[in-house]
């Protein structure tokens, strides 16, 4: 009788703490500011008046901190997916490797956008990201 009380009590023992940590972990097991909405956003970005073929275009939420990266393509574009919606400031850097077939970088041995779109304080480019705003084009002289 002894033995089975002992067996009853250890597995009610393993069942609550089974529970509680499978309790501690659901609650942990959330993404953050879920409760945020979010769209995909598509950028394009213009160098005085043609595509920005090379770079990568970076926005920042200075509010939340989060923020987005990619990489343009030929058309000057980047696609980004589950952004919250809020304010953004853009930024664009200059591509991981600087050879670009016949881009400006590979005539000039420069990235030719100016250093202030590179920096978050500076960049005079921003976006506002919600239901109605997801498709932007910025243009960069």
């Amino acid at each position: 009788m002894v033995f089975c009380r002992r067996i009853f009590l250890h597995r009610a023992v393993a069942f609550v703490s089974s529970a509680m940590l499978f309790s501690v972990m659901s609650a942990c097991h959330r993404e953050p500011r879920s409760g945020v909405r979010r769209s995909p956003v598509m950028v394009t970005i213009r160098f005085k008046g043609s595509p920005l073929k090379i770079g990568v275009v970076d926005i920042l939420n200075k509010e939340s901190g989060e923020g987005a990266s990619a990489t343009l393509d030929e058309f000057g574009m980047v696609s980004l997916t589950g952004i919250a919606h809020g304010e953004y400031a853009v930024t664009i850097q200059p591509p991981p490797s600087l050879a670009a077939d016949g881009s400006e970088i590979q005539k000039t041995g420069k990235f030719p956008v100016d250093s202030n779109y590179r920096s978050s304080e500076k960049t005079p480019l921003a976006i506002v990201v919600d239901d109605k705003n997801q498709s932007f084009e910025l243009n960069v002289e």
